[in-house]
């Protein structure tokens, strides 16, 4: 038998405001923006269009949950124990995890992000078995409801994204015109345009 090499769990939701996506939004939206064309830029449902493309969205957690069971030692008292691995496949972007919604859980759960699972690990003495699963059951109930408060922030943030989409084309439609007129300026006095390369 191989040795087993364990990732250490992370806490989960207790870094930087789930709000910074939006500043991520609305950059992305703006480097869209500059290379739309004219027509899209007179488009009246750009705006929207925009900010629903790049609308921060966290992950859906998938339903088909899987488990493994081990034996292992345990530290503490020398003895044997139950290790309980519970994992949790997700779908959208892995990063939301580190992001809290409003405060830092009291206890947040922590767990290892392998590809496109979350894996939640707890251990227990042998006898206590029933306890492993309520405390997994515990974790997984308290990401639901951290993803379900990021869902609702990044909600709030769909007027703010249009805005700064609307602001995006408005800029772009006068930097547009702007160059035209030099363009036409220029060829008054009788001068041509380099050719592309």
């Amino acid at each position: 038998m191989g040795l087993v090499m364990r990732l250490r769990p992370s806490p989960l939701f207790t870094g930087e405001p789930v709000e910074i996506k939006q500043a991520e939004a609305l950059a992305a939206i703006g480097l869209h923006v500059s290379r739309l064309s004219v027509a899209r830029l007179e488009d009246p449902a750009t705006p929207a269009v925009e900010a629903e493309r790049f609308m921060p969205r966290p992950p859906t957690l998938g339903s088909r949950i899987r488990f493994r069971i081990l034996e292992t030692e345990l530290v503490e008292d020398r003895g044997w124990g139950v290790l309980l691995d519970l994992i949790v496949p997700f779908s959208g972007s892995r990063d939301f995890f580190a992001l809290r919604g409003g405060a830092v859980p009291i206890d947040a759960p922590h767990a290892v992000i392998r590809s496109r699972n979350l894996v939640l690990s707890a251990t227990t003495v042998t006898g206590e078995a029933d306890r492993l699963v309520e405390k997994l059951d515990e974790q997984l109930e308290t990401i639901r409801r951290e993803l379900e408060d990021q869902r609702r922030r990044c909600e709030a943030m769909r007027d703010a994204l249009v805005e700064g989409a609307r602001q995006a084309v408005l800029n772009r439609r006068r930097r547009l015109a702007i160059l035209s007129s030099a363009s036409l300026e220029l060829s008054g006095r009788g001068w041509r345009p380099q050719a592309s390369r």
